[in-house]
């Protein structure tokens, strides 16, 4: 259920939902915090996705001095595809599944 405005209170049922939704952090700064937010979700070693070109702007740079200033250890996967394909995934996965991450952070894409 996306929205409340259309539930109908019914005698004898239920009379309560929830709705959990992600937290969005944005706006200058934000990039700031990444090290703080996945710390406190617990993650220690995490595996960043990202591509080349992105790889190489200043947002990124800002993203990965979040994470040491938390002492988040991580690894950079730089070959993310725009336009994945089989073994793109593949070798995406082989970089998880060989890395000990207990985490995931992913920088660009639309």
């Amino acid at each position: 259920m996306g929205c409340c405005h259309h539930y109908q209170l019914t005698a004898g049922n239920d009379d309560v939902f929830a709705i959990d939704v992600s937290r969005i952090r944005f706006g200058p700064g934000a990039l700031r915090e990444l090290g703080s937010e996945i710390g406190q979700a617990g993650v220690r070693r995490a595996a960043v996705f990202t591509d080349t070109n992105v790889a190489q702007l200043e947002l990124f740079a800002e993203a990965l001095k979040a994470l040491r200033a938390e002492k988040i250890e991580f690894e950079i996967y730089d070959a993310a595809r725009i336009e994945p394909t089989d073994q793109s995934f593949e070798e995406a996965t082989r970089f998880m599944s060989e890395g000990s991450f207990d985490g995931i952070v992913s920088i660009g894409g639309g």
